[in-house]
């Protein structure tokens, strides 16, 4: 994947981004009573972890100077 499709895949997750932080403050208390809730947890928490794994790549991209 190049940068650029790295950016865009970014792009894709961060209008979501308070929605994701809104899954993973309300997920412990949601998680004890409806089972679904543990599952938007994970999806959640697999969503920033896709984003920062991407932005790290870009950004090491860019220090060696391809772009």
């Amino acid at each position: 994947m190049d940068n650029q499709e790295a950016i865009k895949q970014c792009a894709n997750y961060l209008p979501r981004g308070r929605e994701i932080i809104r899954v993973l403050d309300a997920a412990p208390m949601l998680i004890k009573t409806r089972p679904e809730a543990k599952e938007a947890r994970e999806l959640a928490v697999n969503s920033l972890e896709l984003v920062v794994e991407l932005l790290v790549r870009v950004k090491a991209d860019i220090k060696r100077g391809s772009t």
